[in-house]
């Protein structure tokens, strides 16, 4: 237990050093482009990877919390939900963006969940089961795929726009 105590201390300190924003933003806006040129950002169901992802979602709350932490600590946490509530909170991500975010979030989290447990490969609502796509329409709270589609690609798109103003043009 000391030595997990002293651990967690010493990540804390490393996490609210005082960061140079422009170059903890270009840092990351370079790992997220390998990432886009090494893995492709697939289509829409590739919730993960896809522009405006789980990736990019979690890309801003980290981004942030390692610019504002040496002011506001408390922004700190390994949850990421929790993290957006925490950086609202605090003033350092707008109120506007973090609904988006957190929707976003939420959303990602309920059709990330339903997805793992039903398929094993990339999800194709096309050549998908008619009981699959409710099911998955369901955790999307649409009434039917092509809704949950457009509902998860309108949120890719805010969640891209968002990135790409707080922490930069990813592609």
């Amino acid at each position: 237990p000391q030595l997990v105590e002293e651990l967690q201390d010493a990540i804390r300190r490393i996490l609210c050093q005082r960061r140079d924003a422009a170059a903890t933003r270009a840092d990351i806006l370079d790992m997220r482009r390998l990432m886009l040129k090494e893995q492709g950002s697939g289509g829409t169901w590739d919730i993960k990877r896809v522009r405006g992802g789980l990736v990019e979602l979690e890309f801003v709350a980290q981004t942030l919390q390692l610019i504002h932490a040496h002011r506001h600590p408390g922004v700190l946490d390994t949850n990421t939900l929790a993290a957006l509530g925490k950086l609202a909170a605090a003033g350092v991500l707008p109120a506007g963006d973090g609904e988006v975010l957190r929707r976003a979030c939420l959303l990602y989290q309920r059709l990330t969940q339903v997805l793992r447990l039903c398929v094993s490969t990339a999800f194709a609502p096309a050549t998908a089961t008619a009981g699959l796509n409710r099911i998955v329409a369901s955790a999307a709270g649409s009434p039917d795929i092509a809704t949950a589609e457009a509902l998860l690609a309108d949120t890719e798109a805010q969640v891209a726009e968002v990135f790409d103003r707080l922490v930069g043009p990813a592609g």
